[in-house]
């Protein structure tokens, strides 16, 4: 096309060429409207020089993929879409995190080994499933995300280029939303404890304490959601909007008024929770519900369904990084999958696999987790 119009341009446009005055006028008004045409799309992409043919990749290799000795990663740095959050991990990276599973002489999909099976849920291709919903994030991999995130926006220099944000702790959401039938019985008498107000101060989890301050040092929280006993979705709550933005890559699954009812939870006990926390020197109190909104624009959907947790993982470190949602597809979720779980084992293995966790598996002290130093 911008071939084209290169060419559309240089051609002859002067009303010498035609005999009759309209068709005269049409074509100088042609030649006009091709050449603001051409301006916009050289805005956008750069002037054509020269018209060439560009290689084409198929759909599962336009983006890193983390391989082994029989994949080969296929990355296109010159075009700018092996952002951060999609290129591949180096190969000593997942080479290390290979060496520690293969320690586990257990059948790998399913062992009893807790702390190899965690990243072996992660990484499993969709055909070595041995059922429909073992590949499925578990609260346990969300929570170890979201302390990789919550480290990696302590670093000096941050990582991130909002740096008034959180991720909410998973253990806080949950407790949050299983205290929700208490607190509506009655809002006034309910008394957040102690927990509530480490997170809300940054203090907690203790772990990867950020000491950033809700409302006064934080303007936007991250984290996701368990709905419908079966779905992730990812949330953004932007506190000084009063709004809740939920991010779904299967909509079909709850409808808008059920997932209304899903986030009441957080619309009424955050607001409560920081008039409690808050000064009001830098909040004033507000009985005002928090509002949600479904964002669907431009938003990829997860057509082959079992990979929602991933979606909503994505969503969150895309928006975090100011990034589009490009890249986060079907095609590319068994590459995505691997590098989470090469990530979480480079940069937070010492909080991913909790004592409780290892408590009801004995076979999981068998294998002793390197820690972070060793490396």
């Amino acid at each position: 096309l911008r071939a084209n119009l290169s060419r559309s341009t240089t051609m002859a446009t002067s009303e010498d060429t035609w005999s009759n005055e309209e068709e005269a006028l049409a074509a100088k008004n042609m030649d006009a409207t091709l050449s603001t045409l051409k301006d916009a799309i050289d805005k956008l992409y750069g002037p054509l020089n020269h018209p060439r043919r560009v290689a084409q990749l198929s759909k599962s290799q336009k983006f890193p993929y983390v391989g082994n000795s029989t994949v080969k990663r296929i990355i296109k740095e010159s075009d700018n879409v092996a952002c951060d959050h999609l290129k591949h991990v180096l190969d000593k990276k997942f080479h290390r995190l290979m060496d520690f599973l293969d320690l586990d002489k257990e059948e790998r999909h399913s062992t009893s080994n807790v702390a190899v099976r965690f990243y072996w849920q992660i990484m499993a291709k969709r055909e070595h499933w041995p059922h429909s919903e073992y590949g499925w994030l578990k609260d346990h991999h969300i929570s170890a995300t979201m302390s990789m995130f919550r480290r990696r926006s302590m670093l000096n220099p941050c990582l991130y280029p909002k740096e008034r944000i959180a991720f909410i702790d998973q253990d806080f959401l949950r407790t949050l939303v299983n205290d929700f039938k208490q607190f509506d019985m009655a809002p006034k008498n309910f008394l957040f404890n102690k927990s509530y107000l480490e997170h809300v101060n940054g203090t907690a989890p203790t772990e990867t304490a950020t000491k950033k301050v809700w409302w006064i040092d934080v303007d936007h929280l991250y984290g996701c959601l368990f709905v419908n006993g079966n779905h992730w979705v990812a949330l953004h709550i932007d506190l000084p909007q009063g709004k809740i933005n939920v991010y779904d890559s299967i909509p079909s699954t709850v409808s808008d008024s059920n997932m209304a009812l899903e986030c009441l939870s957080l619309k009424r006990m955050i607001p409560a929770l920081l008039n409690v926390a808050i000064p009001e020197k830098h909040r004033k109190k507000s009985r005002q519900m928090l509002e949600v909104r479904r964002v669907k624009r431009n938003v990829p959907l997860n057509e082959n369904h079992g990979d929602c947790g991933m979606y909503s993982l994505k969503y969150i470190e895309c928006l975090v990084l100011n990034k589009t949602f490009v890249g986060v597809c079907d095609e590319n979720m068994a590459s995505l999958r691997i590098k989470l779980a090469v990530e979480l084992y480079d940069d937070v293995r010492d909080l991913a696999i909790t004592p409780q966790m290892v408590d009801g598996y004995p076979r999981a002290k068998d294998l002793v987790i390197p820690h972070l130093d060793d490396s």
